[in-house]
């Protein structure tokens, strides 16, 4: 289960479609921002369409993807 933040200027884009067929709106929050969740079977489904809406969307759980696709934009801006 990968559970994500879409900032309000983009939730348009996920309320009008679904990137995975197991998308879910979970909520959205006063302030226009919202929670998407996703069943995926393996992270990397999902780690390409994160990395696309950055920085637009942040990853909610688990820690390890949001601490993976962190390490991976520190060793890319390091090069």
């Amino acid at each position: 289960e990968i559970i994500i933040e879409v900032h309000k200027d983009k939730a348009f884009y996920f309320t009008a479609k679904n990137y995975l067929s197991s998308q879910k709106i979970l909520e959205t929050k006063e302030n226009g921002n919202i929670f998407v969740k996703y069943l995926v079977t393996q992270e990397m489904e999902i780690e390409e369409l994160i990395k696309k809406w950055i920085p637009h969307i942040k990853v909610i759980s688990p820690i390890s993807l949001k601490e993976k696709i962190e390490k991976e934009l520190r060793d890319y801006l390091n090069l």
